[in-house]
């Protein structure tokens, strides 16, 4: 999810049959020439796999601010019927 400088949210897909798969690669190929002039922020989710303190599947979150915070979260799942939801706050 990209934040616009002006609020405006938009979300990026990369197309599945370019194949690689690795952060480095995902994240350029999310990157526009002008994100850091157009941005306020941005967060991309990526599927890994966790070996510590159990292996297991989990989400993993980079989130970045155009004022230069950044956070990565790494969110493993909690039950087979995990479920995630996104929301626009509403003024």
């Amino acid at each position: 999810m990209a934040i616009g400088i002006g609020g405006e949210r938009t979300m990026r897909v990369l197309d599945p049959s370019l194949g690689s798969t690795d952060e480095a690669t995902i994240l350029r190929r999310l990157t526009l020439a002008d994100d850091h002039d157009q941005l306020r922020a941005r967060a991309i989710a990526f599927d890994v796999r966790v070996t510590w303190p159990m292996a297991t599947d989990a989400l993993k979150i980079v989130s970045e601010h155009r004022d230069g915070h950044a956070i990565d979260i790494l969110v493993p799942p909690t039950s087979a019927a995990m479920r995630c939801s996104c929301s626009t706050p509403t003024p």
